[in-house]
C-alpha cells in the first residue's frame, strides 16, 4: 500500500495561512500594557471631573468647583466610571464579570470612546468660547490627557479580525479602492464589537 500526495499544479498558491495573533487597532502596543492604560486612563478620568476644568462661570454648567463636577463633568464622570468598570471586567476581576457576558473589550472601547469625546469637546468649547485654551485649569488638562490615555490603551486592545476577501486585480481602480474600503469598514467595525474576548 503506497501513500498518495497531491501536488499544487500552481506554484503561486499561497501556502496555509499562518495562524496571527490577534492585534487592536494601535498594533504596537502590548496587551498587558494597554490594558493597564486603559484602566489608568479611566480612573484618571474620574480623579479629573472632580476638579476645576476653567476658572470662569461664563462657560455653561459652571465647571468652577472642585469636588462637585456639574455640567458635562457628570457626563464625562460616568463614561469614566463605565471606562474603568469594564476594565476592571476585561482583568476578570470577581464581581465585575457579570457587566460584559459577551465580553468586556468592546464595551471599554465604546465607553473610552464616549469619554474622550464629550471631554475633548467641553476642553475645545472652553478654549474657543472663553478665548484660547489659557481658560482651562489643571483639571481641563487633566482630563483631556486622561480620556486619550484610555482611548489609546482600549483601541490597543486586541479583536478578532473578520476574514476579508482580496480585490479582484481585473477590477477598474474605482471598484478596488471601493472593495478596500468596504474591507477597512469591516475590520473597524470588528474592532468595536461586544462579542468576543
Amino acid at each position: 500500500m503506497s501513500t498518495m500526495t497531491t501536488i499544487s499544479e500552481n506554484p503561486t498558491a499561497p501556502a496555509t495561512p499562518a495562524t496571527t495573533e490577534a492585534t487592536g487597532l494601535i498594533g504596537f502596543i502590548p496587551v498587558h500594557i494597554a490594558r493597564a492604560l486603559t484602566l489608568g486612563g479611566g480612573v484618571l478620568t474620574v480623579a479629573s471631573c472632580f476638579l476645576a476644568w476653567t476658572w470662569t462661570a461664563r462657560f455653561p454648567g459652571d465647571l468652577t468647583v472642585y469636588g462637585y463636577p456639574g455640567g458635562l463633568q457628570l457626563q464625562v464622570l460616568v463614561a469614566g466610571l463605565l471606562t474603568t468598570l469594564f476594565a476592571l471586567s476585561s482583568y476578570g476581576i470577581k464581581g465585575t464579570r457579570w457587566l460584559t457576558p459577551a465580553g468586556a473589550d468592546g464595551a471599554v472601547k465604546l465607553a473610552a470612546l464616549a469619554a474622550f469625546a464629550t471631554a475633548w469637546y467641553t476642553v475645545a468649547a472652553i478654549s474657543i468660547q472663553l478665548g484660547g485654551p489659557v481658560n482651562l485649569e489643571p483639571g481641563g488638562a487633566v482630563v483631556a490627557i486622561a480620556t486619550l490615555l484610555a482611548l489609546v490603551g482600549a483601541l490597543a486592545l486586541p479583536f478578532e479580525r473578520p476574514a476579508t476577501h482580496p480585490a479582484d486585480p481585473e477590477d477598474s481602480g474605482w471598484d478596488q479602492f471601493k472593495h478596500r474600503a468596504s474591507n477597512g469598514l469591516t475590520s473597524f467595525k470588528a474592532a468595536f464589537g461586544t462579542t468576543g474576548t
